[in-house]
């Protein structure tokens, strides 16, 4: 406020306010644009350091991505890996019961 730019100065009130006001009209009659232009340099840099931060915005979802894929391509290899354990599995049992019913077919006939 006013009153606390006055003390924070040490200069009056009236003073504060009237150059507050000049300053203020002369932002309006310049329709609102900045009483100094920024620099060339300064609008290079913001603009350099906003095009590094979507550059590296990127390379996070590139990275992202691509640790997406690996974990996809993962799970796909383990989930063939179990179907295939799992089959082994089933022809083991088969074998294992053609076996057991071969021995019980041998002991009733009393082959040796």
């Amino acid at each position: 406020s006013v009153s606390e730019v006055s003390q924070h100065l040490k200069l009056a009130d009236e003073l504060v306010d009237y150059v507050y006001q000049y300053w203020k009209g002369k932002r309006k009659s310049n329709f609102n644009k900045p009483l100094f232009t920024p620099k060339k340099d300064e609008e290079d840099n913001l603009a350099k350091q906003e095009q590094d931060v979507l550059f590296r915005r990127l390379q996070l979802f590139t990275h992202l991505r691509q640790d997406l894929e690996r974990v996809r391509n993962l799970t796909y290899m383990v989930t063939r890996r179990e179907k295939i354990k799992r089959s082994i599995c089933r022809v083991q049992e088969q074998i294992f019961h053609h076996q057991m019913n071969l021995l019980e077919e041998e002991r009733i006939s009393g082959a040796p």
